[in-house]
């Protein structure tokens, strides 16, 4: 509409389509909104509007090569258009492109709102409110043009079939930005197809829109200064790298954070810190106080990586899938993920869902987050060094290992502090996945279960185990072994305070008729300095132990103490009581209801109500029972058999004094003593001395050698005895009793 060779139009232009046909498929034409030539010009602005007809060719904004001063106008509303649409001209831009597309036009072409092969545009606007079959920049066409500012606008009533570009296609841009004001587009760049952004890229949804992906970078290849995304608005997939572009690529050279407050309606299905295919990131920040299936810190591909992101679900935000901090099968170095107040996640992985993350790892679930799983590993598979969580929050399961069989996490580090609360259980290990040097610390909060070990079928914890817990926490069940079955090595836990129900060596599940061998415990370890407990067994609950359970208590008020488990199996166990404050009031060397111990120790240097060298239950039984008391101990009671169970074999030593009486064998009328009894006396005691038990029979012989100690009370008459046999039962073979110094000393 301007000039040909030369010449200068000083007002406006304006092209008005209403109909017809112009150009064919075999001859296209090329409309433009100002000259042809070099030497051409519009001062004012120009105008083209098509509302009706059909067009085979390319409309231009601008000139050929002509300029225009101030700014070229195209308003697209119906009609057909089978060519490309240009903001500007094809070799020249202009201060100011706007495009306006709306209604239901046909647009087979591209629309850009820069130039076609060369030119710098000031400014480009593009509004799209109504459908295009193929791709929308905001930046020019070839590498030879140039936008300073590149502003798309997907509003609604928009629909882009293709993809939408605030960049250019190979153009330059130095900033771009995109918005999604209620429209629809396939794919969402923020940056160009084939080109870099050198300045700020920034990229807003509102919620009604839709994009099937969003990314921050760019396609094919090219860079972008910074990002910054705020997304209200649903989408598929939203990465804050590029999609394809060369791995050695940085996606985003500067800062890049994406905010989202998606309703539930309007929810993201999947946010990346990385790029889709390849490409890299260094530093995004991702906060979400929406709603969003699943987050990754790090990138989708396996050749895509993201350097040290950093996610943080925020108060309101919701994730109903998990919450990564690595990428799904992308390479990340370095992650943070962090639940604040108010969060609500369903699952939380330190790691990836098909890869690990190397680097510092931390979780960190904050007062008032809530979450389902937490893991310190990966989902799938992948490894892990060194992760460390912390637990503020109400979780329900945290786990220092990853979910899958295929992960392995190495030196994880889980702490529970005070206000936390975990309903469900805290584990050292994975749900399946292996774990090596796990260390669990319950510094404060409230405590379901917390195991040492990890939780399901296969899984293996290996090197040093640790469970330590401090005083302020309030736990029902702690475990040094793992849940329903797999195998721990050398747990050791530590106890110095707290209000605990039960502490067991080993592990909660027994074998079952489906071929599930349950939790087998190696020589667990277990320190207790202070707490309030009422129940510990060296054995597990229902799983086995292996090699020796030993427990040792210097401090604390505990109810019972079991060197055995509660339901299963132990071979050794060894219990050290050195309790200068605090009180014991039973000591079974075996186990609670059922299970057998081959042989159990107990040393007492503290003050204890009722010792039993054997187990409580009638279905325990322990082979060979010693227990021994030191000249400052101090005991109401104490039996070599059990309370009503079965042991072979007691040796009592006992070189404190007693305050009830000394039982070689057990205490109620189930409770046999197969084998023989020793007792060996070297102090005061207030009661009797018994060679048999109280109601238990004994099948072999007895043994008593008092060295001295005054045996009895004046004041009753019922003490003071000495006794071969039992109190209320037979002994089926004989009675030795020793009485002098002569006696050694064991």
């Amino acid at each position: 509409m301007g000039a040909n060779t030369k010449g200068q139009i000083k007002g406006d232009t304006e092209l008005n389509i209403y109909g017809g046909t112009l150009g064919s498929t075999s001859k296209t034409i090329e409309i433009y909104g100002a000259g042809y030539g070099a030497s051409t010009s519009v001062v004012g602005k120009t105008s083209i509007n098509l509302m009706d007809g059909v067009i085979y060719g390319n409309i231009y904004g601008g000139g050929n090569s002509g300029t225009v001063t101030t700014s070229s106008n195209i308003d697209i509303q119906g009609g057909s258009l089978n060519g490309n649409l240009y903001g500007a001209g094809n070799k020249v831009g202009v201060a100011t492109s706007n495009i306006a597309v709306k209604r239901t036009p046909i647009i087979n072409g591209n629309i850009y709102g820069g130039s076609n092969a060369s030119g710098t545009t000031t400014t480009s606007n593009v509004n799209i409110e109504g459908t295009v079959a193929n791709n929308v920049y905001a930046g020019g066409k070839g590498s030879g043009t140039t936008v300073t500012t590149a502003n798309l606008n997907i509003n609604t009533g928009a629909d882009i079939k293709g993809n939408a570009f605030s960049g250019a296609e190979e153009g330059a841009v130095s900033a771009s930005n995109i918005k999604l004001n209620g429209g629809k587009a396939n794919s969402v760049f923020g940056g160009s197809d084939k080109a870099s952004i050198s300045g700020a890229v920034n990229i807003e949804s509102s919620t009604g829109s839709f994009a099937k992906n969003i990314y921050g970078g760019c396609n094919s290849s090219g860079s972008i200064g910074s990002l910054s995304m705020n997304l209200a608005g649903k989408a598929d997939n939203v990465f804050m790298g590029g999609n394809a572009t060369p791995t050695d690529t940085i996606d985003i050279t500067g800062e890049a954070k994406i905010d989202v407050t998606t309703n539930d309606s309007n929810n993201i299905g999947n946010i990346y810190g990385g790029s889709n295919s390849t490409g890299s990131v260094t530093s995004p920040a991702i906060n979400i106080s929406g709603y969003v299936t699943n987050v990754y810190g790090g990138g989708k591909g396996s050749s895509t990586t993201t350097n040290t992101p950093n996610v943080t679900i925020k108060s309101g935000g919701h994730v109903t899938g998990s919450v990564y901090g690595g990428g799904e099968e992308g390479i990340t170095h370095g992650t943070t993920v962090t639940l604040d107040d108010g969060s609500i996640v369903n699952d939380a992985f330190a790691g990836g869902n098909k890869v690990g993350v190397d680097g510092t790892v931390a979780i960190i679930a904050s007062t008032g987050s809530k979450a389902n799983n937490i893991y310190a590993g990966s989902n799938n598979s992948g490894t892990m060094d060194k992760p460390t969580v912390t637990i503020k929050g109400e979780e329900e399961n945290v786990y220092g290992g990853g979910y899958g069989a295929d992960t392995i996490t190495n030196d994880s580090v889980v702490n529970v502090e005070t206000g936390s609360e975990i309903t469900g259980s805290v584990f050292g290990g994975g749900n399946l996945g292996q774990v090596k040097n796990p260390m669990v610390n319950l510094n404060g909060g409230t405590v379901n279960n917390a195991f040492a070990g990890g939780n399901a079928v296969g899984v293996t914890v290996t090197g040093n185990v640790a469970l330590n817990v401090k005083d302020g926490v309030t736990a029902t069940n702690i475990y040094g072994g793992s849940n329903s079955s797999g195998n721990v090595d050398n747990p050791s836990l530590s106890v110095k305070g707290g209000n605990i129900t039960n502490i067991y060596g080993g592990g909660f599940g027994g074998a079952s008729n489906d071929g599930n061998n349950g939790t087998i415990t190696s020589n667990p370890n277990i320190t207790i300095e202070n707490g309030t407990i009422d129940s510990v067994y060296g054995g597990g609950e229902r799983g086995v132990t292996t090699g020796n359970n030993t427990i040792s208590v210097t401090g604390g008020t505990l109810t019972n103490i079991y060197g055995g488990g509660n339901n299963a199996q132990a071979e050794n166990t060894v219990i050290n009581l050195n309790n200068t404050t605090g009180s014991i009031t039973n000591v079974y060397g075996g186990c609670n209801n059922t299970g057998t111990v081959q042989s159990s120790k107990i040393y007492i240097d503290g003050t204890i109500t009722t010792v039993f060298g054997g187990g409580k239950g009638e279905q325990t039984l322990v082979k060979e029972s010693y227990a021994k008391t030191e000249a400052s101990a101090k005991v109401t009671d104490i039996y070599g058999g059990s309370e009503n169970g079965i042991v072979t074999n007691a040796t009592l030593v006992v070189h404190g004094p007693v305050e009830g009486s000394i039982y070689g064998g057990g205490l109620g009328e189930t409770s046999v003593m197969k084998g023989d009894t020793w007792v060996y006396v070297s102090n005061d005691v207030n009661g009797n001395i018994y060679g048999g038990g109280n109601k238990g029979k004994v099948v072999g012989n007895t043994h008593v050698g008092l060295a001295s100690g005054t045996i009895g009370t004046e004041s009753d008459d019922a003490t003071g005895n000495v006794f071969g046999g039992s109190n209320q039962a037979k002994v089926e073979g004989n009675t030795l009793l020793h009485i002098g110094s002569y006696v050694v000393k064991a």
